[in-house]
């Protein structure tokens, strides 16, 4: 961990120096040892306040939380490592998160080897680090600057242990999401993925769990939740639990089916007795309109005459010519 943020210190100097000695024609400085332990110390205050805020919110969350559903020794709440395995005891008991119990084991193995991967690299190359700092500032003031030469002891294993120790984190950044995951669907299921999501954000930004531990405390007064019951609601409401969910009643059997069954409005009609497919039966007066509804007749012949049928096959020229005959008004 402090290596890393060794390598950043260094980086950062060499940028700024490069940048000076361009724009400042060879004036360009680096950062220089009290800059560095300054750096340093704040960067190492901040992971310390962010892990005791962390440490004591969730303390006392899942302490509450076990006390209220009566554990045996709600205490071991405050115990680092175990504490996450009383995260995984306190998820709702069901089949839906039946298979979630090995979470805990894998986001305990992935915190201890990035423990030990950050122990073992700061004590062996951080502080040899540090040591020759302090030491080239003794005899020279201002000369306790980070040079590339501090960065070759064993630079090939110091590479292969830092991997290491990004996996591991990475590890335990996911298996950690996914136990308070469980437990924020305990205890505030409609609010699960808010409070997953700003967790997440704020991890990622600052590298400090602490938005779980305080989302932890301020649900501890909740009572906790079946969440299998939880999720039978949700199918009922978005129609998973619907019986006639998935039917098709476009095909060709469900339309038989329709059209076999009885007819709801058969007690409203008047020719179910009498078989007769006409709805506008009951308003015919018996006339051949009525008894020629299905031929071919014209329905307008009422309208025409003899006159209008000569016309329509074609009269003289003689009288189409007559003015006097003609109703045109041209």
């Amino acid at each position: 961990m402090i290596y890393s943020f060794l390598q950043i210190i260094f980086s950062l100097s060499e940028e700024i120096y490069i940048s000076m000695e361009e724009y400042e024609q060879g004036t360009g400085v680096r950062i220089g040892y009290d800059g560095i332990m300054s750096l340093l110390g704040g960067y190492l205050g901040f992971v310390l306040l962010m892990f005791i805020a962390y440490y004591v919110l969730r303390s006392i969350g899942l302490y509450k939380m076990a006390k209220n559903r009566g554990f045996s020794n709600p205490k071991l709440c405050f115990v680092p490592f175990y504490a996450l395995f009383m995260v995984s005891k306190l998820r709702s008991e069901g089949e839906a998160l039946k298979k979630h119990g090995l979470y805990p084991i894998f986001a305990v193995s992935a915190l201890g080897l990035f423990v030990a991967l950050s122990a073992f690299i700061d004590g062996f190359f951080s502080i040899r680090i540090l040591i020759q700092l302090t030491r080239a500032e003794r005899e020279v003031a201002g000369s306790g600057i980070l040079t590339a030469e501090m960065f070759t002891f064993y630079d090939k294993l110091a590479d292969v242990l830092s991997e290491l120790m990004s996996i591991s984190e990475a590890a335990y950044f996911v298996f950690i999401a996914m136990l308070y995951c469980d437990l924020f669907r305990t205890y505030a299921p409609i609010r699960t993925k808010t409070h997953l999501i700003l967790s997440i954000l704020f991890d990622v930004i600052t590298g400090s769990s602490l938005l779980y531990g305080a989302f932890t405390l301020a649900l501890s007064n909740r009572t906790a939740v079946n969440f299998d019951e939880i999720l039978e609601k949700r199918k009922i409401y978005y129609g998973y639990g619907n019986p006639y969910a998935g039917k098709n009643f476009n095909n060709d059997e469900n339309r038989r089916q329709e059209d076999s069954g009885d007819d709801p409005f058969a007690d409203f009609s008047d020719n179910a007795k009498s078989g007769s497919g006409d709805p506008f039966s009951e308003f015919s007066d018996g006339s051949n309109h009525g008894a020629n509804h299905n031929d071919n007749s014209e329905p307008f012949d009422d309208f025409s005459t003899d006159k209008t049928e000569n016309y329509d096959k074609g009269a003289s020229d003689d009288a189409r010519k007559n003015d006097d005959d003609s109703d045109s008004l041209f």
